[in-house]
């Protein structure tokens, strides 16, 4: 998501939804750049995640985003299973294909 194009408020509350401490965001909107301070400690947390943390956050707060990652996630798994299905001796690919299904 884009956030240049947000307001201040809009950056408050997702600097808040994103785990930034309200001291942070009250010191970011006292400086003299408000806007630029709080992009900088959202993108600071944001890039600070792992993973993980980063598709749980991004399900969190739903719609078509989440659900274009999740799709996106569950994609790669048939791949992954398709691959190991062929890669795989012919006795077990039976178990993978019945996954896949």
């Amino acid at each position: 998501m884009q956030l240049r194009p947000l307001d201040g408020l809009a950056l408050e509350r997702r600097a808040e939804s994103e785990g930034v401490s309200t001291d942070a965001v009250e010191d970011a909107m006292d400086s003299d750049d408000p806007k630029s301070s709080l992009i900088a400690l959202i993108v600071d947390i944001v890039s600070s995640r792992g993973p993980a943390e980063r598709m749980l956050s991004l399900l969190a707060t739903g719609g078509a985003t989440a659900a274009d990652e999740l799709s996106r996630a569950l994609d790669h798994a048939m791949d992954v299973l398709e691959q190991l299905s062929v890669s795989s001796p012919r006795k077990s690919r039976k178990s993978v294909r019945s996954l896949l299904e």
